[in-house]
């Protein structure tokens, strides 16, 4: 969406003389390029941050490895944590809860 700016002229007394209103992109053309390119470049990754030529290319088909154990989100934890036991609390047996909407979120405590 555009800007418009507005430039305004003082004549020497400081009385305005003259106003001139134009309108400006609010991104730059390079900026606009490097969102686009930065665009094309995730929708060309998988979730991992692999090139989906890599990744679907049978040669490659034991070249990922990775740790064992799986790295903990704790954030992520919390969350589903808590959604589990809100609905274990308050499902029924034939009438579970309708979790249309349900929307959950975490926040970091304060450091004591």
């Amino acid at each position: 969406m555009p800007v418009t700016v507005t430039h305004y002229e003082y004549d020497a007394d400081g009385r305005m003389v003259r106003s001139i209103a134009a309108t400006e992109s609010r991104f730059t053309k390079a900026e606009v390029a490097l969102l686009l390119m930065s665009r094309r470049s995730e929708r060309e990754r998988d979730e991992n941050g692999f090139l989906w030529s890599e990744v679907t290319d049978p040669e490659n088909k034991d070249a990922f490895t990775g740790p064992e154990n799986p790295t903990v989100n704790f954030a992520t934890k919390n969350l589903l944590d808590r959604q589990q036991a809100y609905y274990k609390k308050h499902d029924k047996p034939n009438s579970p809860v309708n979790r249309n909407g349900h929307t959950w979120r975490v926040v970091k405590k304060p450091i004591q």
